[in-house]
């Protein structure tokens, strides 16, 4: 009893400290702001307190935390309250198009994304409430529910094989592989259809051998209990976090968070410890990563205040971006056709994109950055989602791409809580923390990535698993023989 109270009062307290720097964050911005598309920003840190309060904060409190929720909550806090903020601090009210949106596109961006907010938080509050009155029907996994820790893992294994072999015929592959720091010559190279395939494998043979080691670790820590396996297991997902491919700091830090959580599941608190080093591993990595790229800094490294103002807003689909979008309705009439919702669905996606790749059809995210450059030919940024879905439904309908991927994370955190298998248990976890991600992002980055985590594992696993039961099937009937 006394535990529960002491717990009540502390998420109390943090709850109280939350939306109290809120109010003062909504404060300042209101005084301090000096660009009249901005006059709405306080709303931003005022909407985030509410959502936080009402519906955020229950998921973060609960013993059984998500990854999902704890992504969302990360993105959503830079997103309505501390990029504001620095947004004022910074006076760094623009962004990197020439020709800037005008009042009227910022303050409507600025509700688009409060509207977002709410609706979202409204949403998933009727979803746990839902969830509530259902009960917990499945336990939520646990290391001991694992299967086959010491298995027959002959699919992955041909698996490696082939990828190998795929490396060996070309090897010009390696250079899209990063160790530590990014590989300069990799920027300049294009690769065919059959090369990018074979970098396709080696992604995820890279991390179903991080997989395997782990399982072969974990079983033997599970029979000698000695802590050296727990170290050797650490050091294997420092590897796997540290081997990357290209300079996208969002696949950098979602491999970190689902390595590392992967090895909480397995070997419970002791591996607090392990994580600092962890983060002082991956916050090194990614700064390297991003020293590494040409175009990350708006100030050219002269003003880090600016710098990370920009960032937070290119990669949480700050008002800036989002008023891009609202005006790429105008600027490109075309841009909102179903041709290009429906392209905008399917050529990401891996495997159908082979059928309608040859279509004369264009993304939406190529209209928007047509609006942001105009006359540079440039494809970095990213439409953020309520944009688009502004660009295609209007206004009261925007979030609905949003509700989609909150109903799909559902859906996956469903099959990872019954899953037995530590692989199905990794991937879909990458796929869960990528979707927390989907305020900064939009469809073809959702599907594509997903697509990409999913499709070929999904064939690679189900081969193995066959495999696996015919060899122990073999092995049962050689038994009984004797």
């Amino acid at each position: 009893m006394t535990h529960i109270t002491n717990k009540g009062y502390r998420i109390a307290f943090v709850n109280t400290i939350v939306v109290c720097l809120c109010i003062i964050t909504s404060v300042i911005i209101w005084f301090d702001h000096s660009h009249d598309g901005y006059k709405l920003l306080f709303l931003h840190p005022l909407t985030f307190s509410i959502a936080y309060l009402f519906v955020l904060s229950k998921k973060i409190h609960q013993g059984n935390k998500k990854l999902f929720f704890m992504v969302f909550m990360g993105i959503a806090s830079i997103r309505y309250v501390v990029l504001p903020l620095l947004i004022v601090l910074s006076g760094h009210y623009g962004g990197r198009s020439f020709i800037e949106p005008d009042q009227a596109s910022f303050l409507k961006a600025i509700l688009l994304m409060n509207y977002e907010l709410i609706v979202c938080s409204v949403f998933i509050g009727f979803k746990e409430w839902r969830k509530g009155k259902k009960g917990a029907i499945k336990k939520p996994i646990i290391e001991t529910s694992f299967e086959a820790l010491k298995g027959y893992d002959i699919g992955y294994i041909c698996f490696g094989v082939l990828t190998v072999v795929g490396v060996v015929t070309h090897p010009t592959v390696l250079l899209s592989i990063n160790f530590i720091i990014p590989n300069v010559f990799a920027k300049s190279i294009e690769y065919s259809f059959t090369q990018n395939l074979v970098i396709y494998f080696v992604v995820v043979f890279k991390q179903l051998l991080f997989i395997m080691v782990t399982k072969k670790l974990f079983y033997l820590f599970k029979q000698s209990k000695k802590h050296q396996y727990i170290t050797y297991n650490f050091l294997v997902a420092l590897l796997n976090i540290l081997t990357y491919f290209g300079t996208n700091r969002s696949d950098i830090v979602i491999s970190a968070i689902v390595s590392f959580f992967l090895l909480y599941k397995l070997y419970g608190q002791i591996m607090k410890k392990y994580f600092a080093l962890g983060s002082i591993a991956l916050v090194l990595l990614i700064m390297l990563v991003t020293s590494a790229r040409d175009n990350a800094s708006i100030s050219g490294h002269t003003n880090g205040l600016l710098d990370i103002t920009d960032t937070f807003q290119v990669y949480t689909g700050g008002p800036y971006n989002v008023a891009i979008a609202v005006e790429t309705k105008s600027y490109f009439p075309e841009a909102n056709d179903v041709s290009v919702l429906f392209f905008d669905i399917f050529r990401p996606m891996i495997g159908v994109n082979f059928l309608v790749k040859e279509l004369p059809f264009q993304y939406s995210n190529i209209f928007y950055n047509k609006r942001l450059w105009l006359d540079i030919d440039r494809r970095s940024q990213i439409l953020p989602m309520i944009g688009q879905g502004n660009l295609f439904f209007g206004f009261i309908l925007a979030p609905l791409f949003s509700l989609f991927f909150i109903r799909l994370h559902y859906y996956f955190e469903k099959k990872v809580a019954i899953t037995k298998s530590v692989e199905i248990f990794y991937f879909v976890n990458l796929a869960i923390v990528r979707l927390g991600f989907f305020m900064g992002q939009n469809t073809m980055n959702m599907i594509n990535d997903m697509s990409m985590n999913l499709v070929l594992f999904l064939g690679v696993y189900s081969l193995n698993k066959l495999t696996k039961r015919q060899v122990i099937h073999k092995k049962h009937v050689e038994l009984n023989k004797i």
